[in-house]
């Protein structure tokens, strides 16, 4: 959002040109900014209903509340959205279906959104290297902003970093509503001094929170370790600072920052830089870079009146024009986030809508677009771990946050990881018990189990035979269904044997088969199952059968989670059971989401090394079907797995909570799509390589 009062007040006269006939009608604000802070203290005459914001349904802001996008259906026809000109298409397109409610949406000049292409330009315009190291052996002074031009967040607003701390301090056993007390006393602090510094907004926090000097100094310390631990290295950019450094260039580091010079100095030094000739900090002098420039005089100062100084940064009104607007000369590189927005990944921006959202967006933008330098609209990642980190990573840990919640509400004490699905789900889940001790994760083993096993198991009688037999397609050979559907093998038929005939003249052979596999496998699962009560079946994608027989084999009680439930006409069972799904249900006529379209390539990933189970022989040895993939194949999935578990080890060392993971599905999909749909990550050979085989 907006932070400048100058832009804001240019905002307030744009709202009231264009919205002057809207007075007396209800208009909600789209956005919890400080220009929405100014338009709701200004806007006396107007009927503001209320706000939205993804992230704060449910709160208030400046005493009105946050309405979430089914309450703003009974509230308002009018919706004005109060964002900078380049994120307002995202937010549009993310709530563009409410114009079905009737429900006009416009933007702070009064533009109806609806009547406009909201497209962005891919286009860039910004330097080549080769350019920039021209124009740094063309200066002797080389000034370079910090903050999201050295050094980028994790997260996609600043802001966001407020509220991992309070849950980091809710963690430690310190209640305190620290993003509010902390967002109030930095309003306080720039009341009373142009740019405060850290210590002065906590000198207000001591002021209005009633918390005693050593527990500030403690959350001081935390919030400064959070923005250490979120923080991540440009390091195209600065390697340009090293370049200027050996080309004997005077190297200055100067930022608009409340963080004092021996805060700025610990995180320069945790990413190797430390030999710049001078650090200088708005809140040390008590002048900004914007809007008047004057922190390019403390630069200016150092050297004689001719000078030639350079300065590089990303903020186009902080860093470019006031800086020219001093005598400089300026050159932007973009931030991690403009590169997002003007390229072909702005998508992910369109679902950031919770603060774990924003935390996979950062770690993202920071591993992937860091380098203002590179050509995004024809990016190809090129390695088999990419595709697990990319693609799979945020898929996993958002399916898994969600069935630990559906665990929790369900009061189950296990989790089943059925084979082959469950293979890196377990894997990952084993990852989160590590990190998060205190949550009280249930346990969970990686169960080995498949329909042609748990559906033979599950047959305990003539009623159970003639159920099976009805889901065997008329085009199957009879041999092959006696083997896969009953577990029948070397058949000899009769001519005259019809498809009911040749099950029911076995029916003695298949109950006694099928107890001789139920008795072998049980004694498997009870102990894998460590003898819980209710047990949580996880699979990845199922029609349902999975769970169904399951339960039946095993006698327990439980829940089935996936991430997409099948629909498949005449087959799917998941009504039969308590199934729930992260992605839903998948049609196979209409697929809403990029993992309903790709449901096999899904499944080909989310495998294990091993064929299909078939069966425990008599000697209790388990039995596989043929191998389905060739070593080269098998190299490959284990370096996407190995991708999806060093995500989770990244998100999970970041992050304070479980809750904190609770990613927005459309969010996770829209990882997924980014190679399945986009071809933004092309790895040509793996869809060829890795799919899955449904066997029965």
């Amino acid at each position: 959002m907006f932070s400048d009062r100058d832009e804001a007040r240019e905002v307030l006269e744009f709202f009231t040109n264009a919205f002057e006939l809207h007075k007396n009608r209800p208009i909600v604000l789209y956005g919890i900014g400080v220009n929405t802070k100014i338009l709701i203290h200004n806007l006396k005459n107007y009927h503001i209903a209320g706000v939205m914001d993804a992230k704060h349904e449910g709160e208030m802001f400046e005493g009105l509340p946050v309405f979430s996008e089914e309450e703003v259906k009974q509230v308002t026809d009018t919706i004005v959205i109060v964002a900078r000109a380049a994120v307002v298409p995202l937010i549009y397109n993310r709530i563009k279906y409410l114009e079905e409610f009737g429900i006009a949406i416009f933007d702070v000049r009064g533009v109806n959104l609806a009547k406009t292409k909201n497209k962005f330009s891919l286009s860039t315009k910004y330097l080549h290297r080769a350019t920039l190291e021209k124009l740094i052996l063309g200066h002797e002074v080389i000034c370079f902003d910090i903050f999201d031009t050295l050094i980028s967040r994790k997260v996609v607003q600043p802001e966001d970093i407020f509220e991992i701390v309070e849950r980091r301090l809710i963690k430690k056993g310190l209640n305190i509503n620290f993003r509010i007390l902390r967002e109030t006393a930095s309003g306080n602090a720039y009341k009373k001094k142009i740019s405060p510094t850290l210590t002065d907004i906590y000198t207000e926090m001591a002021c209005i929170g009633n918390v005693d000097s050593i527990t500030l100094a403690n959350i001081k310390e935390e919030e400064f370790q959070t923005e250490l631990d979120f923080t991540a290295p440009r390091e195209s950019v600065i390697s340009l600072l090293k370049f200027a450094q050996k080309a004997g260039k005077k190297v200055y580091l100067v930022s608009d920052m409340y963080l004092e010079a021996s805060y700025i100095e610990r995180l320069l030094k945790k990413y190797g830089i430390k030999e710049y000739d001078r650090l200088i900090i708005s809140c040390e002098y008590s002048k900004c870079k914007w809007p008047s420039g004057e922190l390019f005089e403390v630069v200016k100062k150092d050297f004689p009146l001719n000078t030639s100084i350079l300065h590089i940064g990303d903020n186009e009104g902080a860093d470019i024009t006031c800086a020219i607007k001093r005598g400089l000369d300026a050159v932007k590189v973009p931030n991690n986030y403009e590169i997002m927005i003007h390229s072909p990944f702005q998508i992910l921006l369109s679902f950031n809508r919770s603060l774990g959202d924003s935390i996979a967006i950062g770690i993202f933008s920071c591993q992937y677009l860091s380098d203002p330098f590179k050509d995004y609209n024809s990016l190809c990642f090129e390695k088999e771990n990419d595709l697990g980190f990319i693609c799979y990573g945020p898929l996993i840990v958002g399916y898994l946050s969600w069935c630990l919640r559906q665990c929790k509400n369900h009061n189950e004490d296990f989790l089943a990881f059925v084979a082959r699905d469950g293979w890196i789900l377990n894997k990952v889940w084993k990852v989160m018990s590590e990190f998060f001790p205190y949550e009280k994760i249930p346990p969970g083993n990686y169960v080995l189990g498949s329909r042609r096993t748990l559906a033979i198991s599950a047959i305990r009688n003539k009623k159970d035979i003639e159920s099976a037999l009805q889901k065997v397609p008329d085009s199957m050979e009879y041999s092959k269904m006696l083997s896969s559907r009953f577990g029948i093998e070397n058949v000899t038929l009769s001519k005259d044997e019809g498809k009911t005939d040749c099950v029911f003249n076995r029916i003695e052979e298949i109950l006694k088969n099928a107890e001789q596999e139920r008795n072998l496998y049980m004694r498997y699962v009870d102990k894998k199952l460590d003898g819980c009560k209710r047990v949580a079946v996880i699979d990845a994608v199922s029609s349902g059968t999975i769970g169904k027989y399951f339960f039946k084999t095993t006698k327990k009680q439980g829940i089935f989670l996936c991430i997409v439930l099948s629909k498949v006409p005449n087959y799917s069972v998941y009504d039969e059971i308590e199934a729930y799904a992260y992605m839903g249900e998948d049609s196979k006529y209409a697929p809403k989401r990029s993992v309903h379209k790709f449901i096999g390539e899904l499944e080909g990933v989310l495998t294990s090394y091993e064929p299909m189970f078939v069966c425990f022989n008599k000697f209790g040895k388990e039995q596989y079907a043929s191998a389905e993939l060739d070593n080269d194949a098998l190299e490959v999935l284990k370096k996407i797995h190995a991708g999806i578990l060093k995500y989770a080890q990244e998100i999970y060392c970041l992050t304070p909570n479980i809750d904190t993971l609770e990613f927005t599905p459309e969010l996770s999909d829209a990882f997924f799509s980014l190679y399945y749909e986009k071809n933004l990550c092309l790895l040509p050979n793996i869809k060829k390589t890795l799919k899955g085989i449904d066997n029965f």
